[in-house]
């Protein structure tokens, strides 16, 4: 056997790698790559008995893609389906039901991808990438159109001036604001319940009057919380995010 990768009919891309102080075969999967450890100078047919003798303990144990076609991801006010269908133009597109949405949703998004590009290259990286990609579209458009119209209601509500609100797909922060006045909301919030997504909106709108974390500013935020702000922080961080 030597180092080299090659496609396998079940398994997929089978990194083989030979490491000198390794007496036994070892597989174990790297994302979507299988890769098989193997002593020095192992014989390709024990290789072959090795794969097939253990096949059904790989399969299972092969992680699953975080999209596949027919995820759903549900929240409490949209949902985005990943499905496949035959597609002439192009090999993605993302669509919108906003208009009598179903399910109970304020609006509906659809993740389309061709059928044979599902079928083949659902599993590689850059298709998951790919999807990644829409999924964070669909997020930054419903969070402007839902999101951000509470933000403005809550605003009005507890008398506090914002210059305007900006959405950004980012992974670390929920929200800032700037000392002009100018609130950044994570595009995220789509995916929380309604009264962790305003707790966040309220945590930036006392940053207008407090621009610390003081104790008068999370009085503030917990007076606008309606006395809440513990708990809504620790519901956030055990908070599981769906993407």
């Amino acid at each position: 056997m030597v180092s080299g990768r090659y496609r396998h009919p079940e398994f997929g891309i089978v990194a083989v790698k030979v490491h000198g102080s390794t007496q036994h075969v070892k597989a174990r999967w790297r994302g979507n790559v299988l890769t098989v450890t193997v002593p020095p100078r192992y014989p390709e047919a024990d290789y072959e008995d090795f794969m097939e003798r253990f096949r059904d303990a790989i399969l299972k144990a092969k992680p699953r893609e975080e999209f596949f076609v027919g995820r759903v991801i549900d929240t409490p006010l949209i949902d985005i389906t990943i499905a496949a269908k035959e597609m002439r133009n192009g090999n993605a597109a993302l669509t919108r039901l906003a208009s009598n949405p179903l399910r109970g949703k304020k609006i509906n998004y659809t993740v389309w991808l061709d059928a044979k590009l599902a079928a083949d290259k659902i599993g590689t990286p850059e298709l998951q990438e790919h999807i990644r990609s829409m999924v964070a579209r669909a997020a930054t458009d419903a969070t402007r159109h839902l999101i951000v119209p509470r933000a403005c209601e809550l605003a009005r509500m507890h008398g506090v001036n914002v210059s305007k609100f900006e959405v950004r797909d980012t992974r670390t922060r929920l929200g800032s604001c700037s000392s002009r006045g100018n609130i950044s909301l994570a595009s995220r919030l789509i995916y929380l319940p309604q009264e962790l997504s305003d707790y966040v909106i309220c945590h930036e709108l006392a940053h207008r009057t407090h621009m610390d974390h003081s104790a008068a500013f999370h009085a503030l935020v917990d007076r606008y919380c309606g006395g809440t702000e513990a708990r809504c922080i620790a519901e956030l961080r055990g908070f599981k995010w769906p993407v």
